[in-house]
């Protein structure tokens, strides 16, 4: 007896230890953050507009990982703005590391690297993951609560991303002028106890998150915004991401499987052992073209009407979500 015990439990510490752990409530493939760096000092201002996205899917530790890259370019102005002393760098695009949520509504950031690096003035140490985000705090926060460096939350309301309700809270600066603002879902767009409009003419460092984009739709958080010199940013003033083909998950003991690959009229969805609660086909720039909801192991989807070309087919089950490439012919 003692024996088929310790056989079960070491079966059971081998297979928690080789499962892949992958939720994805917030996330997904097509989330990009369009985030502006500001740094100053006594006889310049430089100025870095970051896409930063998601692509692709990496296994290790026992979780599922979405791979974030940045592509980014800056331009240097003088000290009062009128004149650029850095033209336009060409745009680099960057691994930034490995990036994944809990159910617990936390994003988490692994620097898998070899030395430390700072990211949106935090600091990730190598061969750890560090929390990016907490989306708890935000959905915990009242009004009077502090929050943006020690800033009062004086307003509260709800931004529809997608389908969903988000919850927004704001400082306000004079009682008018939106301050710090952070979003559930989305991050600090801005932590701070002043306005981005003032801070852009000191030497100083901050950093905010201008746009949001999920499943094609784009979130602009400072509309009609201006630099110092008059310059307007908007979302398209911030580089395309540079996305070198999307990764597909394959997990150790696949749960799904998606057959034909290429196909051109029906495709087959499996699943081995986790109910299929919805499956959703989109294509690569993060448009839904069709939702279907399944409540089965397994599937049929029409893609007769659609054109050739690669695709992206999320699967949802209770544990979390999938996502895979699908190229029709």
């Amino acid at each position: 007896m003692k024996k088929l015990l310790k056989l079960m439990v070491l079966l059971l510490v081998c297979n928690f230890g080789y499962s892949q752990i992958y939720f994805t409530h917030y996330l997904d493939q097509t989330s990009e953050w369009r985030v502006i760096e500001h740094h100053g000092e006594a006889s310049y201002h430089d100025i870095t507009f970051r896409t930063i996205f998601l692509e692709g899917l990496e296994n290790f530790n026992g979780y599922t990982y979405y791979k974030m890259y940045q592509t980014y370019y800056t331009i240097g102005y003088n000290v009062d703005y009128s004149t650029v002393i850095s033209p336009q760098s060409p745009a680099t695009t960057q691994f930034i590391g490995y990036f994944r949520e809990d159910p617990n509504g936390k994003f988490y950031l692994f620097n898998n690297g070899t030395i430390p690096f700072i990211f949106n003035n935090q600091l990730f140490s190598n061969g750890i993951e560090t929390v990016f985000f907490d989306n708890q705090t935000v959905l915990n926060s009242q009004i009077g609560d502090m929050y943006f460096q020690a800033c009062s939350i004086d307003s509260i309301d709800i931004l529809n991303i997608t389908t969903s309700g988000y919850k927004r809270i704001s400082s306000l600066f004079a009682g008018v002028t939106l301050a710090g603002q952070a979003l559930e879902g989305v991050g600090n767009i801005f932590n701070s106890c002043s306005t981005p409009q003032g801070l852009d003419s000191l030497l100083t460092t901050f950093i905010r998150i201008h746009c949001y984009t999920k499943q094609g739709q784009t979130y602009a958080f400072y509309d009609n915004y201006h630099l110092p010199n008059f310059v307007l940013v908007e979302c398209n003033t911030f580089p395309n991401a540079n996305r070198q083909g999307l990764s597909t998950l394959t997990y150790e003991n696949s749960s799904f499987k998606i057959f034909p690959n290429p196909a051109n009229t029906i495709v087959n969805i499996t699943s081995n052992n986790k109910n299929i609660k919805e499956i959703t086909l989109s294509d690569m720039q993060g448009r839904i073209l069709k939702t279907i909801e399944v409540n089965n192991i397994n599937t049929q989807l029409d893609i007769s009407n659609y054109q050739t070309g690669t695709y992206l087919i999320t699967i949802k089950t209770d544990y979390g979500t999938s996502n895979s490439k699908l190229i029709i012919e």
